[in-house]
């Protein structure tokens, strides 16, 4: 769930507080813009001025900046693996379509979906990786299925990552 809200801050500035799912591109772009991580509130704050490049940053990453979801939400399939192997090599966890949709915490800890997502094919090895650098190393033709992506969004990706991505469910209209 994204949000974005103005305030005053504690020294009477305005300011507007973001808080968004973890998403490492998210951080990279805030950093950009000279936001704060607030560790106790769990958001980013930023001056108010730059509160458009904040939703569009919103927009690009998660498909919304807090406001209703514009157009349809689609499915997309996620090929992991192909007949040559890794698609997504040397990652113990994977973000894609402004979400998190697989981790792996430890070389020995199962391999977790995240939230909307669910296999299809193929699957993870009970363990993966090494102690140091743990990895999905997912099984060949490994495909995830990841719901509740908005329209927008799903395209861009996959105009990003064509050879791994598929919207499932084209809408109408």
């Amino acid at each position: 769930m994204v949000e974005i809200k103005q305030s005053k801050s504690v020294s009477g500035k305005d300011r507007v507080y973001v808080t968004t799912p973890y998403n490492p591109v998210f951080v990279q772009r805030a950093r950009e813009l000279n936001g704060t991580w607030h560790a106790e509130s769990k958001r980013w704050s930023f001056d108010s001025r730059d509160e458009a490049s904040i939703r569009e940053v919103c927009i690009a990453i998660y498909g919304t900046d807090g406001s209703p979801v514009e157009g349809p939400l689609v499915t997309v399939l996620v090929r992991l693996t192909d007949d040559v192997g890794d698609v997504f090599q040397d990652t113990d966890t994977l973000f894609l379509l402004g979400r998190e949709v697989a981790s792996r915490r430890g070389r020995d800890y199962g391999v977790r979906l995240g939230e909307g997502v669910v296999t299809r094919s193929g699957g993870f090895p009970s363990s993966g990786g090494s102690a140091r650098n743990p990895r999905l190393d997912p099984l060949l033709n490994t495909v995830l299925e990841v719901r509740d992506v908005p329209l927008a969004l799903a395209q861009s990706e996959i105009a990003r990552l064509p050879h791994a991505l598929t919207m499932l469910e084209v809408p109408v209209g």
